[in-house]
């Protein structure tokens, strides 16, 4: 009954992070149904631009308050400091999305910045909701609100189905912001989050610098993750860019249920050693990447094909080597987290930089003509073999955290 109930709350949390993945899905369904697969493609680049922006507002402040559990900063000053980042990151993406993207058109741009910023504060709120409540009631309330995110952005793309396709991109816009103030609303009225205020400059200032290794570790993850989608039109171009960009909006699904793996078991590894805990993590871990493996090769690209409407017999082999690779690209990258046990928090970060080296130097030597697929499978692998003694340590149970 126990390994039931565990496989019932992994497969709440995959409902959670499918419904939080979904909205960038919709959006590049709409575009490539109402405008064309190059929109789409667009879009999905802009999208990893904001994506890996959008990690530095992150500053990785959920795994530290589950660490950290409100002993020295309190609700209220992790909600400040995200504020704070938020609005600064905001800035930033909208300047350079605007020099680098042009094509793309700033309705867009703001609408993918107002759902990047309604997944930071769900994220805030999902950190809040594993301390308060542990991991089981906070994976429901995740997905309750990514839900509601997606009820919100949905609506209006229902409405503009009929309409004259020069309204698609404010429908998106309309949508993206009602998210966004859903996704505000629910977490400020938490009372909860105020009460126990500190959220002066200096301590704001004093977490973001005792979480800086969990800041620069989001980062670099954040890169790694979404330098393939900024690199699409160094690869493909036409209709080509368009279902390469689909696919990676597909392989989004593979990280976060990967992810899910990963958090369902944090709060209970990050308590103390607990190797036979650790070796559940990791059968469990195998289990979700084989099931992700079969997907993209059997009916993810069947399906993708009918739904944004393009060739499978000219596409369905790209596709299926691109979910592969990110199938492999997205375990590995998840296997670094089991650094954040240890003292030497710098060893996740050290992962995600070397990826990130290898992936610009694989970039350059391989992308033109030749596609994503090659730089996606090598980085995965990379990421795995750095993880491999994060993994020994675990499983260990004479070995000290390090």
């Amino acid at each position: 009954m126990r390994h039931h109930g565990h496989w019932v709350q992994h497969l709440i949390g995959m409902a959670g992070q499918v419904t939080a993945a979904l909205p960038q899905v919709l959006v590049t369904l709409f575009l490539a149904r109402r405008v064309s697969l190059e929109s789409a493609g667009h879009f999905t680049v802009v999208a990893g631009l904001a994506a890996a922006a959008f990690t530095v507002a992150a500053w990785g402040f959920v795994p530290h308050m589950v660490l950290e559990r409100f002993r020295r900063f309190p609700a209220a000053t992790y909600l400040a400091a995200r504020a704070i980042a938020l609005l600064l990151i905001a800035g930033f993406t909208l300047a350079v999305g605007f020099t680098l993207f042009p094509e793309t058109g700033r309705t867009l741009l703001l609408a993918v910045i107002a759902l990047r910023a309604a997944d930071a504060i769900i994220e805030l709120h999902f950190g809040f909701a594993q301390v308060w409540f542990g991991a089981q009631h906070a994976i429901q309330m995740h997905a309750v609100l990514h839900a509601g995110k997606l009820l919100l952005l949905a609506t209006p793309l229902l409405f503009a189905m009929r309409r004259p396709a020069a309204t698609a991109e404010l429908a998106i816009l309309t949508g993206s912001i009602a998210a966004l103030a859903g996704a505000a609303l629910a977490l400020i009225v938490r009372r909860r989050i105020w009460a126990r205020s500190s959220d002066s400059p200096e301590s704001v200032a004093a977490l973001f610098s005792q979480a800086s290794w969990f800041g620069i570790a989001a980062i670099l993850c954040g890169v790694v993750t979404n330098l393939p989608r900024m690199s699409l039109p160094l690869a493909y171009d036409g209709a080509a860019l368009g279902v390469a960009g689909i696919s990676l909006t597909i392989a989004t699904f593979f990280g976060m249920a990967l992810y899910t793996a990963w958090v369902r078991h944090f709060p209970q590894l990050a308590v103390g050693r607990d190797p036979a805990r650790a070796a559940i993590f990791l059968r469990e871990y195998a289990i979700v990447s084989g099931l992700c493996a079969a997907a993209a090769v059997l009916p993810l690209p069947p399906l993708a094909a009918w739904l944004f409407d393009f060739d499978l017999r000219q596409f369905g082999g790209e596709m299926r080597g691109l979910l592969l690779a990110a199938v492999v690209f997205f375990a590995g990258m998840g296997l670094a987290n089991l650094y954040k046990l240890g003292r030497r928090l710098w060893r996740e970060s050290l992962v995600y930089l070397a990826a990130t080296l290898l992936a610009a130097g694989l970039g350059a030597a391989v992308l033109p003509g030749n596609g994503l697929a090659l730089p996606l499978l090598s980085v995965g692998v990379l990421m795995a073999l750095l993880s491999v003694p994060a993994m020994r340590t675990a499983l260990d149970p004479n070995a000290a955290h390090d």
